[in-house]
């Protein structure tokens, strides 16, 4: 089954912040194994604070170029609001997350990272796809393990690798 962001009452003003109104929409996905789709935001979503992932489910946005906030993006954007050294997506113990035309913009904050996942749980995190997935202007994490990417960063104990 999937559902629109918008069936959910999730907003996108670029300005407002929504945040507590996405978890909770990924997280009703997330408990039954659907898909939830975030349509283009010429303005994006603004994000506050880390989204928590879960298993057996899909985010997915647009494919391809939208306008945004100056520059175009490639997927639905997302926006970093929120303070810094946080990651913007966290898949913890997950099996079967598919992300797709999505578009991460940390905003230039210091220690933002796109996507966290971490490895130490049980069950490993695994069999997670991500595709047309963009992230950028994320800033070098002040973690253990320190590393600079606009990427993904895997944490195995208290070490972070990026890439």
């Amino acid at each position: 089954m999937s559902i629109s962001a918008f069936d959910v009452d999730i907003k996108q003003s670029g300005t407002t912040d929504y945040t507590v109104n996405y978890q909770q929409a990924v997280s009703a996905c997330a408990t039954k194994g659907n898909r939830i789709f975030f349509p283009a935001a010429p303005s994006g979503y603004i994000l506050t604070d880390t989204l928590d992932l879960g298993s057996n489910m899909e985010v997915y946005g647009v494919k391809g170029k939208i306008s945004g906030l100056g520059d175009p993006c490639t997927g639905t954007q997302f926006i970093w609001g929120g303070a810094p050294n946080k990651p913007m997506l966290r898949a913890f113990g997950t099996r079967s997350l598919i992300l797709r035309g999505l578009h991460l913009h940390g905003n230039q904050t210091a220690g933002c990272v796109g996507l966290l996942i971490d490895s130490t749980n049980t069950p490993v995190s695994s069999g997670n796809s991500f595709r047309d997935l963009v992230i950028e202007y994320c800033g070098a994490p002040a973690w253990p393990g320190g590393f600079a990417a606009d990427g993904i960063a895997i944490q195995i104990g208290s070490t972070l690798s990026g890439f």
